[in-house]
């Protein structure tokens, strides 16, 4: 049986419930065991006894802290790649995978690429000598670039630039973006 709301009172101020309040109302990620454990210690310091399952529950749900399931399956995130660059961007990168996410999820707003019309590049992991484009308008990654992308860029970095920007329109892949990897879907 769970607490009533007058036995929560005894113990609703404790340090530990406010910590997992602030953190739930900042949307911040909390391990389900330190949930579990915050609120035990909050419920022992009235009832030493009282840190049953159900009362563990119930007082989460009190503080707006989910606890249960501690696994939840990793986002997957899906969009289209041309076919050529499906081989440059597939493997588990961490920097990849993020610059690859941005893009399948509409939020790379990223610069134009020089010289070029509707596509746009992000740098890969904060690196500017390795710059994804991708179409701006439908979000198709068209493929790497490996230099700092610039209006005064060296003759070979631009042909390299052409080359990959020429892809657009061509014939694309369902790929998709889960934990660390890219693959195809």
């Amino acid at each position: 049986m769970a607490f009533t709301h007058a036995q929560f009172n005894r113990f609703k101020n404790h340090p530990n419930l406010d910590w997992l309040r602030q953190h739930a109302t900042s949307s911040r990620a909390i391990h389900q065991n330190t949930i579990r454990l915050k609120i035990e210690q909050a419920i022992r310091s009235a009832y030493p006894d009282g840190a049953t399952e159900d009362n563990i529950k119930w007082v989460a749900t009190e503080v707006d802290t989910p606890w249960g399931d501690a696994y939840r399956a990793p986002v997957k995130s899906l969009g289209q790649v041309h076919a050529q660059a499906v081989a440059e961007i597939e493997g588990s990168s961490p920097q990849m995978a993020q610059a690859v996410r941005m893009v399948f999820n509409n939020t790379a707003d990223g610069r134009s690429a020089p010289g070029t019309s509707g596509i746009n590049h992000i740098h890969v992991g904060g690196n500017a000598q390795l710059n994804l484009l991708f179409d701006s308008a439908n979000g198709t990654i068209l493929g790497i670039v490996n230099g700092h992308m610039e209006s005064q860029m060296k003759a070979s970095l631009r042909t390299e630039a052409n080359k990959v920007s020429s892809r657009k329109g061509g014939a694309t892949v369902k790929m998709k973006v889960s934990g660390n990897t890219v693959s195809q879907a």
